[in-house]
């Protein structure tokens, strides 16, 4: 970008929602997602972003769901739950990451019921832990986009959302069906003291502990108001793009560093759940689009060092800085 190019000043506004009106408006083509899955890119605008989860937040609106209704996400990293989160505070609800770690699912049963949730996301994939737990409870039928779910564990939790992918029956994947639907683009009024998203801790030492942030914490605090996707530095504009394969549902790893921040973001499509961990992987997409930055934990950092090594190739892409966070940094990692 030449320096004396006029680039539009980008201020993030009071709410998530203003902000993905106000990007959608001012940078219908900024890049805010590209997802890598074994080789091949998928990329998601600002516009794209702003369309498909209002599409999202007008059918939710739609099915009853009100301002302030929790509704839970289980998908793993992929476009589906970007667009799933975005949409369900696009329609004034707030979003829960919903996490499933022992086996009899009472961790899942226990944030469920003490948050009150209406509804539960999830994969239809069968190597998903989550659809295996709650299937059997679901007493609708799976193809309409609201299906009844009936669990004494959650009374509350009446309702679920089950994505797909691939189309095996009638049933079309929800990001082509988002695609090519002429529904309206809802995006509600909400204020900046209202809920947006339900985090929750690691239950390392029992059950998670729910961790509520309004819309002006997650704009404010959060995100780091003062970070954009480009700044002046010298009579030179900057572009700044991440890699980060943190989980989308917990706090160093939410979406709105690119809903918010405008930073584009660069991460693996997690979505079928089979291995996409290469080292050299991740090299290819951090040269490809050119990082400036990566966020990872240390096991992750350990594996691109001991790719580093054992490889002998050549990496012509720097990136400017490392951000671990996670766990506690190791010998090795300092020493690399």
């Amino acid at each position: 970008m030449n320096s004396t190019e006029q680039v539009p000043v980008w201020e993030p506004r009071d709410t998530v929602n203003e902000c993905t009106v106000s990007l959608a408006e001012m940078f219908p083509g900024k890049e805010l997602f590209v997802f890598y899955h074994k080789g091949q890119r998928d990329s998601y605008t600002a516009l794209t972003l702003y369309t498909l989860a209002g599409r999202f937040a007008d059918r939710l609106r739609r099915h009853g769901f009100q301002r302030q209704d929790v509704i839970a996400n289980t998908l793993p990293n992929s476009p589906e739950r970007v667009i799933t989160d975005l949409g369900i505070i696009l329609a004034g609800c707030i979003t829960m990451n919903l996490q499933h770690l022992l086996v009899d699912g009472s961790d899942l049963y226990h944030t469920a019921r003490k948050s009150g949730c209406k509804c539960v996301i999830m994969s239809d994939n069968e190597q998903c832990p989550t659809w295996q737990l709650l299937k059997p409870y679901i007493a609708g039928d799976t193809d309409n986009f609201i299906t009844s779910i009936s669990i004494d564990h959650t009374p509350e939790m009446t309702s679920s959302i089950v994505v797909t992918r691939n189309r095996t029956g009638p049933k079309i994947p929800l990001l082509e069906d988002l695609t090519n639907s002429d529904e309206e683009v809802f995006v509600d009024k909400v204020s900046s003291s209202d809920l947006a998203v339900i985090f929750g801790t690691s239950g390392s030492t029992g059950y998670s502990k729910l961790v509520p942030r309004t819309h002006a914490d997650t704009v404010n605090c959060l995100l780091m108001r003062d970070v954009v996707w480009y700044r002046k530095t010298y009579g030179q504009s900057v572009k700044i793009t991440m890699y980060s394969d943190r989980l989308l549902g917990w706090i160093g790893g939410f979406s709105f560093y690119s809903t918010v921040a405008a930073i584009t973001r660069v991460l693996k499509d997690s979505y079928t759940l089979d291995e996409f961990t290469a080292s050299q992987d991740f090299w290819d997409a951090v040269t490809n689009e050119d990082c400036t930055f990566a966020i990872m934990a240390p096991l992750e950092v350990e594996k691109r060092i001991s790719h580093i090594t054992s490889s002998g190739g050549v990496f012509h892409k720097k990136l400017k800085y490392l951000i671990v966070i996670g766990q506690p940094m190791t010998k090795k990692i300092r020493i690399g």
